[in-house]
């Protein structure tokens, strides 16, 4: 990774504010055209949030912005409250934000307006009025800044590089936002990029096909310095999908795991949640989102964990008519519950939902913060000559990262921060081990390469142990 060399800092905000300010003050940053500078983070460190409340304002201020486009790759995961404080923070006047209308945008710009936009990835790049938007940059003297989230996603620079890139086999790809921002970056050097998972692109492992390059500009935190913002690793569990008793072991295991889920609850009267990960519609091993979601209620009520009424379980896909919750009763009789409706009850403390079966989702706009238990009942195997490709491994496992007190966010801000260390000061003996409970991650994982190197990373650098999660209470 070519990030910049650093001395030991004090927090884990510092890795992300003190590279980029020092990068877009430095006198010779004009000169960084056709360049994305990315700044790599893991879930908790806000990366998200300091875009929004620190860096755009301060482009605005200090660097006479006309404009900062913020892209994205789902409207799940876009927090409004974050870009409100944002232009709250700015001292330019006049400044508009602008939700996902690129027309709305160029007419702010023509009347000169400054304008902070948010848009999707397909709003910006492949829809018309986006389109026309990038015409109007490349042709006006406007100064803009764009940032892309999650930019690990769309940003392969071309096809040929598709599979070295992201171990998927595809057919067709044209690069639509890659290709944006290289033209775009001919005139500005304010191209800049989030994500937890640089891809291999990102990381120089392989050369991007094109006229712009990508840089890393930070590094990674220590993760100590992230143990007071994120949940606790607990245990890992791997089943052998060759093994000749592969179905007995996984279910044997997934058992365990629901059990567990219901046991911490017990104990602290603090929900914790579990994602599972299945298949498609008739894929080869069977476990699609019709059959697990059977054998976890089977499983659920052979346990007595849970009212037979209880509506325990949610299925989350691209098929509307799939999504929604379920109970024993009534397997088979979905609500009308969407994606957002699903997260808030997984959210709710009160609410009897416990399980999500996510196809096809899960990587991105998970944001629940109950999320304490991971089962992936595929087995991709994705590698090559160069090692296992472990970023969507680590996105997903990432989903579980933030920390859960049984709290609502809202209110543990306003009184603690984002922040754990106020919190566990005040704090008696029980209600810390409570807090470790309730805080941790158990993952049922498939024993191939990917998974087994994907795990391995996420434990070294995104979460500490409940060791010492135990350590530093102590240490308080």
């Amino acid at each position: 990774m070519n990030a910049i060399s650093m001395q030991p800092l004090l927090t884990a905000p510092d890795y992300l504010i003190g590279p980029f300010y020092s990068m877009v003050d430095n006198p010779n940053f004009s000169a960084r055209t056709q360049e994305a500078k990315l700044l790599v983070g893991v879930t908790g460190q806000g990366k998200t949030h300091y875009t929004a409340t620190n860096f755009t304002p301060y482009l605005f201020d200090k660097h006479d912005m006309d404009l900062v486009v913020y892209t994205y790759p789902q409207k799940e995961i876009l927090d409004t409250g974050e870009w409100f404080q944002g232009l709250t923070a700015t001292k330019t006047p006049g400044t508009q934000l602008v939700f996902g209308n690129a027309r709305q945008a160029m007419d702010y710009l023509k009347a000169g307006v400054k304008v902070i936009f948010l848009t999707t990835h397909r709003g910006f790049v492949v829809e018309p009025t986006g389109k026309e938007l990038i015409k109007y940059l490349k042709k006006s003297s406007k100064n803009f800044a764009i940032w892309v989230d999650e930019a690990h996603s769309w940003m392969i620079s071309d096809l040929a590089n598709y599979k070295k890139g992201t171990g998927n086999n595809i057919s067709v790809y044209e690069a639509t936002l890659f290709t944006a921002l290289q033209e775009l970056s001919v005139k500005t050097p304010y191209i800049f990029g989030l994500t937890a998972t640089p891809n291999r692109e990102a990381k120089g492992v392989i050369t991007p096909i094109g006229d712009m390059k990508l840089s890393v500009i930070n590094d990674f935190p220590p993760k100590e310095l992230l143990i007071s913002s994120t949940s606790w690793l607990s245990s890992t569990s791997f089943y052998d999908p060759k093994s000749p008793n592969a179905e007995w072991e996984m279910w044997d295991l997934v058992e365990a795991a629901v059990i567990k889920l219901y046991n911490d609850y017990f104990k602290t009267g603090i929900k914790k949640t579990m994602m599972v990960s299945v298949g498609n519609e008739g894929c080869r091993s069977g476990l699609d989102s019709d059959f697990v979601k059977s054998q976890l209620l089977r499983i659920i009520d052979n346990n007595a964990l849970a009212a037979r009424n209880e509506r325990t379980i949610a299925v989350m896909t691209s098929n509307k008519q799939k999504t929604g919750t379920f109970s024993y009763n009534r397997p088979k009789a979905a609500t009308d519950d969407d994606e957002n409706s699903i997260k808030e009850k997984l959210i709710d403390q009160e609410d009897a939902l416990r399980f999500v079966i996510v196809k096809q989702k899960g990587r991105m706009g998970m944001n629940v913060s109950t999320l304490g238990s991971l089962v992936y009942l595929k087995t991709p195997d994705r590698k090559d000559d160069l090692g296992p490709f472990t970023e969507s491994p680590i996105q997903i496992m990432g989903r579980l990262v933030r920390f859960n007190t049984g709290i609502d966010k809202d209110e543990f801000v306003e009184k603690y921060g984002y922040d754990l260390t106020k919190y566990v000061r005040i704090l008696g003996r029980k209600q810390k081990s409570d807090l470790v409970i309730a805080n941790s991650i158990d993952m049922v994982l498939p024993k191939t390469d990917m998974w087994v190197e994907a795990s391995d990373t996420f434990a070294k650098i995104y979460v500490s142990s409940v060791q010492q999660a135990k350590s530093w209470m102590r240490s308080l």
